[in-house]
């Protein structure tokens, strides 16, 4: 990928409310949306998050207006927050975190530093942190942890990532989904460098 591809990437997160419609044919129809990467249903005042990824500015845009609007448009979801992500350090994710493990969350942060990098290089040493990403918009970062169980998750939370110094605070919402009995491989060479091209 030369470096103006690498320049026009974009991806982001998006939180939507289904109202009184079932999450899970919600999620279903935003998997059928070009970019949209991987939508979990959530316990919480949204009721879903997902993941956008492409590889320039229109098709976000696209995704966004076309894609996740048209199930605005149709009655499926009643509200949406769009948090971009700033960076490109990180990496995207495989599209295998649509089968969460048997115990699963997002970590909606805000931190007490002015660049979020550090907090997440620190939070990435963490056993379970699949994934985090500086964002704009309500909050700071966002993170993905997945556990053995909902025992272990709460240890990790708690044990673990409450401590890192940066955090200053966190909305943690756990993933409502038919979960997979065991912890899945997850094997972050899978995962994709933010900008690099798919194959």
């Amino acid at each position: 990928m030369s470096p103006m591809e690498e320049h026009f990437f974009s991806a982001g997160y998006v939180l939507i409310r289904a109202g009184n419609h079932d999450v899970h044919t919600v999620r279903n129809e935003l998997l059928k949306v070009e970019g949209v990467r991987i939508a979990h249903a959530l316990i919480g005042p949204e009721d879903l998050i997902c993941y956008v990824e492409t590889y320039d500015p229109s098709r976000f845009r696209k995704t966004l207006n076309k894609g996740i609007r048209h199930l605005i448009t149709a009655g499926l979801v009643e509200h949406t927050e769009t948090m971009v992500i700033l960076s490109d350090k990180g990496k995207g994710y495989s599209g295998e975190e649509n089968k969460p493990a048997p115990a699963a969350a997002w970590l909606l942060c805000d931190v007490s530093v002015s660049d979020p990098e550090t907090v997440i290089d620190e939070l990435m040493t963490k056993k379970g942190v699949v994934n985090a990403h500086p964002v704009l918009g309500r909050y700071d970062m966002i993170a993905y942890i997945e556990a053995t169980s909902m025992d272990e998750l709460m240890r990790i939370l708690d044990e673990d990532i409450r401590h890192i110094k940066g955090i200053r605070s966190t909305d943690t919402r756990l993933v409502f989904m038919n979960l997979a009995k065991e912890l899945p491989s997850r094997d972050r060479e899978k995962q994709k460098r933010l900008g690099a091209s798919v194959a």
